[in-house]
């Protein structure tokens, strides 16, 4: 397996990557769910919408936006949206245990970064943690500074995170009582879909980054644009000139005419 990707080594196996396993454990609960094994905890949970056509399936779901603090009680509008796109006869499957079968040989030869791509386009931080366990430091590891609701790193889907300028970030104690403000710089990161092991996919730039390069390159844009500018305003005083200079110039006082011929 010298040479293979972490994906490709897993499907060689016959093994589901993090995020198949993850989705797969949602699908199967959400399952359970529809077919009444967690009633009455499922009542209004879901809304069915009622399919008048030929394509999709009768068990298709609203997607609709939960707020945060209710999201640990419903599924993510990733996990309805890959629901709503299996075929009837894996959602229609009589038991659990069938479900579980079906949803695995689906899953098997599929790709689902290709299902739902076109509504997944970025990954990014919601919740970060730090825990000191400097020596010098008085509560070293006994309480926690994080931040939740948070939204950083946003990078699209297939590339890896990176910024060299500080970025900071102010964090709450688990105590309440201070404030904790972390630094980052030379930041570069990649939760999944990496090429290679150690190996990270092509660059996204941070904001700050971004602008930084934006500042560098502007002086020499406008350099190139003033040069090209007074190069095509060169170019066309020459050829006015050259045209002119051709022309034969004919006398408006008659009396010059005795001087031609």
């Amino acid at each position: 397996m010298e040479g293979l990707s972490y994906e490709e080594r897993l499907t060689s196996l016959s093994l589901f990557s993090l995020e198949k396993r993850r989705l797969r454990g949602d699908l199967i609960t959400l399952y359970k769910y529809i077919r009444g094994h967690y009633q009455p905890l499922s009542d209004n949970l879901f809304i069915n919408r009622t399919i008048h056509r030929t394509r999709g399936h009768p068990f298709r779901l609203e997607e609709r936006k939960f707020s945060l603090k209710h999201r640990k009680g419903y599924f993510t509008v990733r996990t309805i949206k890959l629901w709503n796109s299996l075929p009837v006869e894996v959602v229609g499957s009589e038991s659990v245990q069938t479900f579980i079968k079906r949803l695995d040989d689906f899953l098997q030869t599929q790709n689902i970064k290709g299902i739902f791509s076109q509504y997944v386009a970025y990954w990014q931080a919601f919740r970060l943690g730090f825990l000191p366990s400097f020596g010098s430091t008085a509560v070293a590891g006994k309480h926690t500074a994080s931040k939740q609701h948070l939204s950083l790193m946003v990078t699209p889907i297939g590339m890896s995170y990176e910024c060299e300028s500080p970025e900071k970030i102010s964090l709450t104690s688990t105590d309440h009582q201070k404030i904790v403000t972390l630094y980052l710089s030379n930041v570069h990161i990649q939760p999944f879909d990496l090429k290679r092991d150690f190996v990270y996919s092509e660059d996204y730039k941070c904001a700050t980054d971004q602008r930084k390069q934006l500042e560098e390159m502007l002086p020499l844009i406008l350099g190139i644009t003033l040069g090209l500018a007074i190069v095509i305003i060169l170019a066309v005083y020459h050829i006015h000139h050259k045209m002119t200079a051709n022309q034969v110039q004919i006398p408006r006082d008659r009396s010059l005419y005795k001087h031609m011929g």
